[in-house]
């Protein structure tokens, strides 16, 4: 189709594509009021809607490169694409299964189209997304992005898909940059998209025209200078979309053929949307007799939704004062704070501690008391006492000593006596001589001394002079002793007295706490219940605004209708006119494009079948396939092998590719795996030497040995994808220079 900016034709397939699918076309049918408004009455058809054809396309381009990141097996990846010379055209990228091809052939196909591809050709990922409501395409289109993000990536923090694919065009270079935006939970909305174009040498953004959406734009313009999204699966395809290709019957393989070429599947559903459209309009304008049972129903719903919102301002009002109390009572409560466990016992050893030293002070003030007199006497006599008695002792202590030596020998040199005494005469001996010596030494004493020598300290005679002087001694210290006593009593009174202020706070506290609990609780539920009455009103509330916005979209149509029925009318017709000359534009162009797609298969079909049966291929203007041999026979009464309607789909997708006036690039993944030795040989060789880009995407068992050999004078570059384990388990794909080392026999 060749379309003028923002045609009407454009227009109304953009808005289908923007708000159909969705379930509620109330939205949809918005936007088709404001598009065939400004058509007029329809009357001029050729005005409406352009001559439907093939998609022209600017001219023949090829991929030059493309970067992606963090996409599926790829972390980060950039492959450059050679161009074509000398006859070579195709280039090679070998891999394993798992290895990442598919997930080239997926970068590419989304890098143009995006979520547009994905609902314009689901058929080209899922054979059954055909069949799948627009709504749900969307959702399993989510889903798909959602597994594309590399994991690993995702788990590093990135949330972000891009990317970029750059192509030579006939009107110059243009580089397609898409990203898709995730949220942390790895989740994304088709809204998160974002595409950008930038052209020529120095990649300026192209600029878009005013009042144009930027995507829509963007997305228009690829379809234009490489292809539109309908022809994606015949440029980009895998051997499993060829196998279900196959599996249809050959006139089903026409059909999605050349609806496909031509966009036929997209104009069909805009054709129902238009006549849906127009039936519910024409209900709009024969329905003025509902006018008063609306609006009488619409005048108790709008008292209610009244009713309800002042009662729930009365709430509101009950719930400040209480909400404020209840944040003020927790504020509260968190700066009185709460005792703990540990703290509690530390407290209480304390206090014992406290009250054990005041017990011990008491215990030393008593022990002093008695030496108290001795303190009261003055240092210097103590200290003048003590040396005296301690010299006195001295001297006792020698004398007793000489005395007890002298006795020993008396005692000795009396049992030297001869003859030799009875042990009990010895014994009455010992006990005479001791007695009259500690007499004679009494009286030697007093006879020896004067009176000015005499001992100062006669009244210690039988008391150990030594516990006497530790006595003093300590007694010297008792002053001290009773004021460092007292000090460590008044302290310790002090900090228990303190202890027990403070406990009497924490008890006032915790009975502060208590009733601030008590009445939290009660304001909680006091709470708790007026927020239950809120939310039922919230929930009554939004049943009477759900019920109130059909009954307002109706009165606005319904003043709209009698402000001017003529405008209403005419946008009708203009909707019947625009479904009118679709269909018969669609009716008159299918049998042209079949007589060349009809001579165009035979061709290919000639060339890649090894059998040679078939020598003509017709397609009538019904779309029915008839193959038929040298002699005329209708070849369809037999039943095709699987390998011959292989052949056919592959015929078909080539066929197709050409109709765009130059032919498409191809990119292929896998497309050989089911075919036999020569059937393969064939393909390959066809697709080899076709004059424009050839991107095959092979295993090694599929393009090796004889095969690889079939092709070699046609490569341009080799390429072999490697997985690369990662420490957690999940891996990357890299793509390196070169084929497999060996090529498969």
């Amino acid at each position: 189709m060749t379309l003028p900016a923002v045609s009407l034709l454009e227009r109304l397939s953009q808005a289908r594509f923007q708000f159909g699918g969705t379930g509620n076309r109330r939205r949809l049918f918005t936007v088709f009021d404001e598009i065939l408004a400004e058509t007029g009455n329809g009357s001029d058809e050729g005005a409406i809607l352009p001559e439907l054809r093939a998609p022209e396309r600017a001219a023949s381009f090829s991929f030059t490169g493309m970067t992606v990141n963090n996409w599926k097996a790829f972390d980060q990846a950039e492959f450059t694409f050679p161009q074509s010379g000398d006859g070579r055209s195709v280039i090679l990228v070998g891999g394993n299964n798992g290895n990442g091809k598919t997930s080239i052939l997926e970068a590419v196909m989304y890098g143009l189209y995006g979520v547009r591809g994905h609902l314009d050709t689901g058929r080209a990922v899922r054979p059954d997304a055909g069949d799948v409501p627009v709504a749900g395409r969307r959702a399993d289109y989510q889903r798909f992005m959602e597994r594309a993000l590399h994991r690993p990536a995702f788990e590093r923090g990135e949330t972000t898909i891009s990317i970029r694919i750059s192509a030579a065009t006939g009107e110059g270079p243009i580089e397609i940059d898409r990203q898709w935006y995730f949220d942390d939970e790895g989740h994304f909305s088709v809204g998160d998209e974002e595409l950008v174009l930038r052209i020529g040498d120095d990649r300026h953004l192209l600029q878009v025209p005013e009042a144009e959406d930027p995507a829509e734009f963007y997305q228009r313009e690829i379809g234009r200078l490489l292809a539109p999204a309908s022809m994606m699966p015949f440029f980009l395809f895998d051997g499993e979309h060829v196998r279900r290709l196959a599996e249809q019957e050959l006139d089903g393989q026409v059909r999605y053929g050349i609806e496909s070429a031509l966009g036929l599947t997209t104009l069909r559903s805009l054709v129902d949307d238009l006549r849906d459209y127009a039936r519910d309009r024409e209900r709009d304008l024969s329905a003025e007799d509902a006018d008063n049972s609306s609006a009488a129903a619409l005048s108790k719903l709008e008292a209610e939704l009244e009713e309800a919102g002042r009662e729930l301002e009365l709430i509101e009002a009950e719930l400040q004062p209480l909400r404020a109390r209840r944040d003020d009572m927790v504020q509260e409560m968190g700066s009185l704070g709460v005792a703990t466990y540990d703290a509690q016992k530390d407290r209480l050893e304390r206090r014992k501690a406290l009250e054990a030293e005041i017990k011990s002070g008491r215990d030393t003030l008593m022990s002093a008391a008695s030496r108290l007199p001795f303190a009261l006497v003055g240092t210097d006599l103590l200290e003048r006492t003590v040396r005296s008695l301690e010299k006195t002792g001295r001297e006792a202590d020698r004398l007793s000593r000489y005395d007890d030596v002298m006795l020993q020998r008396l005692l000795a040199a009396s049992r030297d006596v001869q003859p030799k005494l009875t042990d009990a005469e010895q014994s009455l001996i010992d006990q005479r001589i001791g007695a009259a010596w500690k007499a004679m030494r009494a009286d030697a004493t007093r006879g020896s001394r004067s009176s000015q020598e005499k001992s100062l300290h006669d009244y210690l005679a039988g008391l150990r002079i030594d516990r006497v002087t530790e006595a003093l001694r300590m007694a010297a210290t008792t002053g001290q002793q009773v004021k460092d006593s007292l000090g460590t009593l008044e302290t310790s009174k002090r900090l228990l007295k303190e202890m027990g202020d403070a406990e009497d706070t924490r008890a006032r506290t915790v009975e502060i706490r208590r009733a601030l609990a008590e009445e939290l609780g009660a304001v909680n539920q006091a709470i708790s219940a007026l927020e239950l009455k809120r939310r039922a009103l919230d929930q009554n509330l939004g049943r009477i605004q759900t019920a109130l916005a059909p009954l307002r979209d109706e009165r606005l149509r319904r003043r709209s209708q009698r402000a001017g029925s003529t405008s209403l009318s005419d946008r009708v017709a203009a909707a019947h006119s625009t479904v009118a000359s679709l269909s018969r534009a669609m009716e008159a162009v299918v049998p042209t494009y079949y007589a060349q797609l009809a001579s165009k298969v035979t061709e290919i079909y000639r060339a890649l079948a090894h059998k040679g049966i078939v020598q003509r291929v017709d397609i009538d203007t019904s779309g029915a396939v008839t193959l038929l041999d040298a002699a005329g026979r209708n070849l369809r009464n037999t039943d095709p092998s699987a390998g011959e309607s292989q052949i056919f789909a592959m015929s078909l997708i080539s066929a197709i590719s050409d109709m765009l006036g130059s032919p498409l690039p191809l990119i292929i993944d896998t497309p050989l795996g089911r075919l036999d030795p020569g059937h393969r040989e064939r393909i390959l060789a066809h697709f080899a030497n076709r004059p424009v880009q050839t991107i095959l995407l092979s295993q090694p068992e599929e393009v090796g040995g004889r095969y690889y050999d079939l092709i070699k004078s046609r490569l341009l570059a080799e390429f072999h994808l490697t997985y690369v384990p990662g420490a957690d388990g999940l891996g990357r794909s890299t793509l390196s220079p070169g084929y497999f080392p060996r090529h498969a026999a």
